[in-house]
């Protein structure tokens, strides 16, 4: 089907961002032209775009400009990405409002991976708001049904950090740490990915598994209430990598990760963190509740939990809390 058939027969808005993509300005009537649509209804794509996230400009006396352009995620060449015979199921979305929570609404036969461009509840740890914003990250879950699990559930995440940063540094990126329990950092300790582990049915199975996952493409931004800047991909060497088959390659690290730690459990990522700990002989501050803790980082448990080595020589086994490099509450 063209595209002026497929516009004229449903909502044109996916057929103006197709265009506009390319970053750049076109007249409302050229739009509507090569759609096959009214320019009200060029307008109308153009106006629910802007409400899904995407930040169409309007450049008086001339039109209308994604600026900069962006590759759009396409669910057949993410596909295409992952490895041949690969039982796994790729959907894409302009906007939704979490993709762990579509996933987690649902019961999956076999594995699902769910990409949106703009999330717009999107969550991390404990509840938190997830910036999103269209075209500066990568932004995805997994589901994953296991009928038995090597190892506790909530370990996964320490599975899918360690993928993740040997993934990224596969194709080139330098200076990746990993903060315990969920965070990629950047060069200079900014947060570059945030994971999210879900759990529905038993810890040790059977359950449904859904990972969150979200990338930061560009560095330097900082939403507001932010603490600090976040790092991007462009700030380790990854600027000019194109979007879907960086989609796919994440994609297939915590694929990867799932399979992997449903067989083996935390045994060979144990082994393999210490490349990647940011907290490793690091002074750090622990917040557990309302009780606060600092010491030095020693490494993960077999199970995956922080050992703090306190002032007195004594160790601590900590399976949650909120971690602060240094020793300041800053950030917390």
């Amino acid at each position: 089907m063209t595209r002026r058939g497929s516009a004229a027969r449903g909502a044109a808005w996916p057929a103006v961002l197709q265009l506009l993509s390319d970053g750049r300005t076109w007249s409302g009537e050229a739009l509507g032209r090569a759609c096959g649509v009214s320019r009200a209804a060029v307008w109308k794509a153009v106006d629910g775009l802007r409400a899904r996230g995407v930040p169409i400009e309007a450049v008086p006396g001339r039109g209308y400009r994604l600026s900069g352009g962006v590759e759009l995620l396409d669910a057949s060449l993410i596909r295409a990405g992952l490895p041949a015979g690969s039982a796994i199921d790729v959907e894409v979305e302009l906007a939704t409002g979490s993709t762990n929570q579509d996933l987690m609404a649902r019961q999956v036969e076999r594995p699902v991976v769910r990409f949106a461009e703009v999330q717009t509840q999107g969550r991390g740890r404990q509840g938190r708001a997830w910036w999103s914003a269209f075209g500066r990250q990568l932004q995805f879950s997994v589901a994953w049904p296991f009928r038995v699990l090597a190892a506790p559930a909530p370990g996964l995440s320490i599975a899918v950090g360690v993928e993740l940063a040997e993934a990224l540094s596969r194709v080139g990126a330098t200076g990746l740490r990993l903060k315990w329990p969920n965070d990629l950092l950047g060069p200079a300790g900014e947060k570059l990915c945030g994971i999210l582990v879900e759990l529905q049915g038993q810890v040790l199975g059977p359950c449904q598994v859904v990972i969150g996952v979200g990338v930061n493409l560009r560095g330097g931004m900082r939403p507001d209430g932010a603490d600090a800047a976040l790092s991007g991909l462009d700030q380790v060497g990854l600027a000019d990598l194109g979007r879907n088959g960086l989609a796919a390659a994440l994609a297939q690290a915590v694929l990867v990760a799932c399979e992997t730690f449903g067989g083996e459990g935390l045994a060979g990522y144990q082994q393999r963190w210490p490349e990647w700990d940011a907290l490793l002989q690091r002074a750090i501050t622990v917040q557990l509740g309302k009780e606060v803790l600092r010491g030095e980082g020693a490494g993960l448990t077999p199970d995956g939990a922080l050992r703090l080595a306190m002032a007195d020589g004594s160790l601590r086994t900590l399976h949650a809390g909120e971690v602060h490099i240094g020793g300041g509450m800053a950030g917390l």
